[in-house]
Formats: C-alpha cells, sequence, structure tokens
C-alpha cells in the first residue's frame, strides 16, 4: 500500500511499519511488524511526521497495564475488525512513511469517545495527572 504523504488528523486510523529495514537492529522487547495505530497528533511544523499509538489484540494482563490501556470493540470500526487495546506505552513520533491506509479502507477516525479515553490513558501513562 502506498505511505501518506500528507498530514493525517488526530483520530485517524492506519496502520504502521514498527521495526528497521535491517532486521538485526531490532532488539526485544521493541516491535518488529506492522500494527494497527490512531494518530493522537498531528506535527503542523514537521510534515514528514506524525505521533501514533498502536493497538494490540492481546489483553493486558496486570492491574498497572489495565489503567494504562483503552479497549475498542472489534467491529466498531472498518479497519479494525478484531477486538483491540489501544496500549499508552506505545506512543511513538514516526514518520509518515511508515503509515499505510488501513486495509484499502477510506481514512477512518475514531469518534470523540474514544479519543477521550485515549488521551485519558495516554495523561495516566506521562503521570499527568
Amino acid at each position: 500500500m502506498p505511505p501518506v504523504v500528507q498530514q493525517p488528523k488526530p483520530g485517524a486510523i492506519f496502520y504502521c511499519f514498527f521495526g528497521e529495514e535491517n532486521r538485526s537492529e531490532y532488539r526485544p522487547p521493541e516491535i518488529y511488524k506492522t500494527r494497527p495505530v490512531v494518530v493522537v497528533s498531528n506535527r503542523r511544523f514537521n510534515r514528514i511526521m506524525a505521533t501514533v499509538i498502536a493497538l494490540s489484540t492481546t489483553e493486558p494482563r496486570s492491574e498497572t497495564e489495565k489503567k494504562r490501556t483503552y479497549f475498542i470493540p472489534g467491529g466498531k470500526y472498518g479497519s479494525l475488525p478484531n477486538d483491540g487495546w489501544v496500549k499508552a506505552q506505545v506512543l511513538e513520533s514516526v514518520s509518515l512513511n511508515r503509515l499505510s491506509f488501513a486495509r484499502n479502507i477510506a481514512i477512518e477516525a475514531l469518534d470523540s469517545e474514544d479519543m477521550e479515553g485515549i488521551r485519558e490513558i495516554i495523561n495516566i501513562s506521562l503521570s499527568l495527572v
């Protein structure tokens, strides 16, 4: 799929390749795969990057991890067919070249309730509340 070439809006759902072209640079527990992500902040002053938060299909195990995740049921959005947990510890600024459109679906965005839930776990994770 072609990469994203213009700044996506917060809430937009994409897929992001986490990893290096040279797999030998990968170091566990870093992510080395393509994952769905939600744009949480665009970079008006840096047009080639966006801040995203990753979704996982793995349910949080510990109480601490549960406080830093936000659940999105599968099928609520066409580009997210499976249950997903937005994990605040996977908040990254990435090049737009790493982003691709979600499953050949037009750009889709989370609703305001889900975005507020994600902002809340980011604030908790960064100790801003």
